[in-house]
């Protein structure tokens, strides 16, 4: 919801803000810093540095190699999300209902590319220590005035604020939170008017508080939460209520509540934005932590992976430059000869290790005439075993320091060790390193609160929304979700399983083919779920088609008992038939009663003998028998529907038999009648006749 006017309390806002702002700077400067190096030192490679101390300056004049392992270390952590990604998941009490709000929260993270939200944050938390995203709202289009939920990046983690009193390692307790953006002076200057790089806001002044770049306008955006306390009532049914009852004999107990709104400030620059009021109740900008511990001070101090092994990745570059630098100053092996032999030739030999020289001359006798050897290069190796073992060394304090070792980075295993050992090392990597991937499933879990709150708010119409299903189908629906969310009971956010399932999936398909090797019999029965943990496009559909060949022992029962779809065809089509049937019958009752009355009336009008009476009274009872049986046969048709074509068959005859009685009887009628009567058995067909044939 905007406030469109002026807030009538903006200058307490902007001296809040101001308080709030230092405040944060005093906590976060430092560790921020410590922060910007260890970004620098994994993902730029700055990792000697411009000051003095050991392997932290640059040698001048000397090789300063990099080998950026911690890297690859941190990319094996981060890497694991981006394959097996992580997901919000809701349930509820409704499972129909689950399904409806999961697809809509499935499109939202689509279209906000959530996903890159999420990965860059868990980056940036393994390699410094944190990271963060942000939930906010934005308008369907420029032609709208709904709004949607979206998921944003946050680039740069020093670009954030946090209340450093909130404890929660999700920042489900922080009472406020800035996010500062940069924009071009020029384009904000001719949207928003001068304003925004000249004056102050009550008094505040943006540039102050940090450091702009040329040509660029700060944007802050100032998230903070406000609390009212509020008497709650708990009453006799259950139910509970903030306004108090009539009668107190209805009140089971009552207590206080925080009533918790939160606001969002924008400001351009010097200039005042906007304020708008937020759906959630909880600040929506969602830390991840990596390493993460709280003293019994004032401060949070956090780290990643950078910090542990730093030290470590210094020594292997240390030990790498010296390598490469004892190699460089080794000259070209000289030769060893006895200077007469290569007097007369000295320019030649001289040249001898820069020239393509075909021949080199030389005096195979000395002064005496005794015979010389020729030259010999002298052997002149560099003895570098040594640094390449310390070097080794640091890349091993590397994978113990870090929990990623060398079978993790797809370097080779121990020779003898069984698939069962591998998978366990692989675990022990991810015991390691498990606090990474805790982390960033609580702040996904407070996302997802956050986004259902909002939901709740930009969706209190009735309107047109889209769904996505698992299968990436979009269907839209015209429905009030916010009442859909409030309606249900036991509303709760989950995560999806992401890369701590990887190693569990490995294991599965490794002791499932354990199984099928010493009992190849079991194939047939559990192929399925070997297929089913593997992950492989395609893989979630062969597991479907390979259960349904499965005999129905090793089915579950609900899709044991369903009836076979041939079986339910056969029936409907059976069923059809009977609904013809009785048409038909009740077709056929109408007409012979109709019949039954006009020659009733005839032979009343004609004053006829006892005899005709009779034969008007034994036609009725030949038709009463006729439907009768006819109508007999067609509850057994209804009972014996697995004989279709039998009873199809009888039902035929039966129906022409009784046709036909109708027809004699009521012609032996008409005879007996002085004069003939005119009857018409229309709409009456015949199978007996040419073109009779009864329509079933």
């Amino acid at each position: 919801m905007n406030i469109d006017d002026l807030p009538e309390d903006l200058d307490e806002t902007v001296r809040i803000m101001s308080k709030r702002l230092s405040q944060g700077d005093g906590h976060m400067t430092t560790q921020y810093e410590a922060l910007k190096n260890d970004l620098k030192f994994t993902t730029a490679g700055n990792q000697w540095g411009e000051s003095g101390g050991f392997g932290g300056s640059r040698q001048s004049n000397r090789p300063n190699l990099v080998s950026n392992q911690t890297l690859t270390i941190c990319n094996r952590v981060v890497n694991a999300v981006r394959k097996n990604p992580f997901g919000i998941n809701v349930s509820t009490d409704n499972q129909d209902v689950t399904e409806l709000i999961q697809s809509k929260i499935r499109q939202i993270e689509y279209e906000s590319r959530a996903s890159e939200s999420y990965e860059n944050a868990f980056e940036c938390a393994v390699i410094g220590g944190i990271g963060y995203y942000y939930i906010t709202t934005e308008y369907l289009s420029d032609q709208d005035l709904d709004q949607k939920v979206s998921i944003k990046t946050i680039i740069d983690p020093t670009s954030v604020i946090l209340d450093p009193y909130g404890e929660e390692v999700d920042g489900s307790d922080v009472n406020w939170g800035f996010i500062r953006n940069f924009i071009d002076s020029e384009a904000a200057s001719d949207e928003h008017g001068d304003e925004v790089i000249r004056g102050t806001v009550s008094g505040f002044n943006i540039y102050e508080n940090y450091n702009v770049p040329p040509d660029s306008v700060a944007q802050l955006i100032y998230y903070y939460k406000e609390s009212k306390m509020k008497m709650r009532y708990w009453l006799q049914d259950g139910t509970n209520t903030d306004k108090k009852p009539e009668f107190d004999e209805l009140i089971v107990g009552k207590r206080k509540v925080s009533e918790d709104t939160v606001y969002c400030c924008e400001f351009i620059g010097n200039k005042f934005i906007s304020k708008t009021k937020i759906g959630s109740k909880f600040i929506p900008i969602v830390p991840v932590y990596g390493d993460r511990l709280r003293t019994y001070g004032e401060d949070v101090y956090w780290g990643g992976m950078t910090r542990r092994v730093k030290d470590s990745q210094r020594m292997v570059n240390y030990y790498k430059s010296n390598e490469a630098e004892t190699v460089a100053l080794i000259p070209k092996s000289p030769y060893i000869a006895e200077y007469s032999q290569i007097e007369k030739y000295r320019e030649i030999w001289e040249n001898a290790n820069t020239e393509p020289y075909a021949v080199l001359p030389y005096d195979a006798k000395d002064i005496n005439g005794s015979p010389l050897p020729p030259p010999q290069r002298a052997s002149n190796v560099a003895n570098t075993g040594g640094i390449v073992q310390s070097r080794i060394q640091a890349q091993q304090d590397m994978a113990l320091e870090s929990g990623v070792f060398i079978n993790q980075l797809g370097g080779q295993e121990t020779a003898g060790q069984s698939g069962k050992a591998i998978l366990l090392r692989d675990g022990q990597g991810e015991i390691t390193n498990a606090q990474y991937l805790d982390n960033y499933k609580k702040s996904m879990n407070q996302a997802g609160r956050v986004v259902l709150g909002m939901i709740k708010v930009t969706s209190d119409t009735m309107r047109r929304e889209a769904f996505r299903s698992e299968e990436g189908e979009v269907e839209y629906k015209t429905i009030n979700l916010s009442q859909l969310i409030e309606s249900v009971n036991d509303l709760d956010v989950t995560v999806s399983a992401g890369p701590a399932y990887e190693n569990a999936r490995k294991e599965a398909i490794a002791t499932i083919n354990e199984l099928i090797s010493g009992n190849p019999q079991l194939s047939g029965v559990i192929s399925d779920l070997m297929i089913k943990n593997m992950d492989a496009p395609g893989s979630k559909e062969i597991a479907k088609r390979l259960y349904k060949a499965l005999p129905p022992e090793f089915k579950d029962e609900e899709e044991t008992d369903a009836p076979d779809p041939e079986a339910m065809e056969a029936l409907q089509a059976q069923e059809a038939t009977i609904q013809e049937l009785e048409a038909t019958l009740q077709k056929v009752t109408e007409n012979a009663q109709q019949v039954i009355g006009e020659l009733r009336n005839e032979i009343i009008s004609s004053d006829r003998d006892n005899q005709t009476k009779i034969i008007t009274t034994k036609l009725q009872e030949e038709s009463d028998l006729a439907q009768a049986e006819l109508k007999a046969q067609v509850e057994l048709a209804k009972a014996g529907l697995q004989e279709e074509a039998k009873n199809f068959r009888e039902l035929e005859g039966i129906k022409a038999k009784a046709v036909d009685k109708m027809t004699t009887l009521a012609g032996e009628v008409i005879k007996n009648q002085p004069e003939a009567v005119e009857v018409e058995f229309a709409d009456i067909p015949n199978p007996a006749t040419p073109g009779g044939d009864l329509n079933l």
